[in-house]
Protein backbone atom coordinates (compact mmCIF):
# COMPACT_ATOMS: atom_id res chain seq x y z
CA UNK A 1 0.00 0.00 0.00
CA UNK A 2 1.23 3.46 -0.82
CA UNK A 3 1.22 5.95 2.01
CA UNK A 4 -0.78 9.09 1.51
CA UNK A 5 1.29 12.23 1.82
CA UNK A 6 -1.70 14.40 2.66
CA UNK A 7 -1.57 16.44 5.82
CA UNK A 8 -5.13 15.58 6.89
CA UNK A 9 -4.06 14.07 10.23
CA UNK A 10 -2.00 17.09 11.31
CA UNK A 11 -4.80 18.95 13.14
CA UNK A 12 -5.72 15.81 15.07
CA UNK A 13 -2.12 15.22 16.12
CA UNK A 14 -1.68 18.86 17.01
CA UNK A 15 -4.82 18.88 19.16
CA UNK A 16 -3.87 15.60 20.84
CA UNK A 17 -0.39 16.93 21.55
CA UNK A 18 -1.81 20.12 23.04
CA UNK A 19 -4.24 18.16 25.19
CA UNK A 20 -1.47 15.93 26.49
CA UNK A 21 0.73 18.96 27.18
CA UNK A 22 -2.03 20.66 29.15
CA UNK A 23 -2.85 17.52 31.15
CA UNK A 24 0.79 16.89 32.02
CA UNK A 25 1.31 20.54 32.99
CA UNK A 26 -1.69 20.49 35.30
CA UNK A 27 -0.59 17.19 36.83
CA UNK A 28 2.96 18.45 37.43
CA UNK A 29 1.86 21.66 39.17
CA UNK A 30 -0.80 19.92 41.25
CA UNK A 31 1.56 17.04 42.07
CA UNK A 32 4.25 19.47 43.15
CA UNK A 33 1.78 21.22 45.46
CA UNK A 34 0.66 17.88 46.87
CA UNK A 35 4.27 16.80 47.45
CA UNK A 36 5.04 20.07 49.25
CA UNK A 37 1.93 19.64 51.40
CA UNK A 38 3.07 16.14 52.36
CA UNK A 39 6.57 17.37 53.22
CA UNK A 40 5.23 20.18 55.40
CA UNK A 41 2.48 18.08 56.96
CA UNK A 42 -0.10 20.77 56.17
CA UNK A 43 -3.57 20.54 54.76
CA UNK A 44 -4.28 21.10 51.12
CA UNK A 45 -3.27 24.74 50.68
CA UNK A 46 -0.21 24.11 48.52
CA UNK A 47 -2.07 21.50 46.48
CA UNK A 48 -4.71 24.11 45.68
CA UNK A 49 -2.01 26.66 44.86
CA UNK A 50 -0.39 24.13 42.54
CA UNK A 51 -3.72 23.48 40.84
CA UNK A 52 -4.19 27.25 40.45
CA UNK A 53 -0.74 27.56 38.87
CA UNK A 54 -1.61 24.64 36.59
CA UNK A 55 -4.77 26.44 35.51
CA UNK A 56 -2.78 29.60 34.78
CA UNK A 57 -0.34 27.49 32.76
CA UNK A 58 -3.24 26.06 30.72
CA UNK A 59 -4.59 29.55 30.00
CA UNK A 60 -1.13 30.70 28.92
CA UNK A 61 -0.67 27.77 26.53
CA UNK A 62 -4.13 28.29 25.01
CA UNK A 63 -3.34 32.00 24.58
CA UNK A 64 -0.13 31.09 22.73
CA UNK A 65 -2.07 28.78 20.39
CA UNK A 66 -4.70 31.43 19.70
CA UNK A 67 -2.03 34.06 19.06
CA UNK A 68 -0.09 31.85 16.64
CA UNK A 69 -3.30 30.85 14.82
CA UNK A 70 -4.22 34.49 14.33
CA UNK A 71 -0.70 35.35 13.18
CA UNK A 72 -0.85 32.62 10.52
CA UNK A 73 -4.11 34.01 9.17
CA UNK A 74 -6.24 31.30 10.69
CA UNK A 75 -9.98 31.01 10.35
CA UNK A 76 -11.65 34.36 9.96
CA UNK A 77 -15.27 35.30 10.24
CA UNK A 78 -16.79 36.51 7.01
CA UNK A 79 -20.36 37.69 6.75
CA UNK A 80 -22.50 35.70 4.31
CA UNK A 81 -22.44 37.05 0.80
CA UNK A 82 -25.58 38.54 -0.61
CA UNK A 83 -25.29 37.20 -4.17
CA UNK A 84 -29.05 36.72 -4.64
CA UNK A 85 -29.65 40.46 -4.23
CA UNK A 86 -27.01 41.26 -6.87
CA UNK A 87 -28.63 39.12 -9.59
CA UNK A 88 -31.76 41.23 -9.82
Amino acid sequence: MAESKSNSGAPVHSAAGLGLQLAVGMAVFTGLGYWLDQKRGDGVLLTLCGAGLGFIYILYELWKVARSTNAKGGPTHRPPSNEHARRE
